[in-house]
């Protein structure tokens, strides 16, 4: 799913996926992606409801734009050294 492109249903090209927030669990799920959009910015997208996969791309609702236009900081968790 790396490297895919996300879009909307209604055609709107999100970016391409970098990475996937999982929500761990006794049922693991997708919480979100980590997209970097046309402008080079690295942002995480929600899912905000239901998500088709394809191997060409990510499709999902329109509602998920919002979250695209409020960029937010990706902060990388530190290893602590062994």
């Amino acid at each position: 799913m790396l490297g895919v492109a996300i879009t909307t249903q209604g055609g709107t090209r999100l970016g391409v996926i970098t990475d996937a927030v999982v929500e761990t669990g006794r049922t693991p799920r997708v919480a979100g992606y980590e997209i970097e959009t046309a402008e080079h910015q690295r942002i995480v997208l929600p899912v905000t409801g239901p998500v088709t996969v394809s191997s060409e791309r990510v499709l999902v609702p329109d509602a998920t734009a919002q979250h695209s236009a409020r960029p937010r900081r990706i902060r990388r968790r530190r290893r602590k050294p062994p």
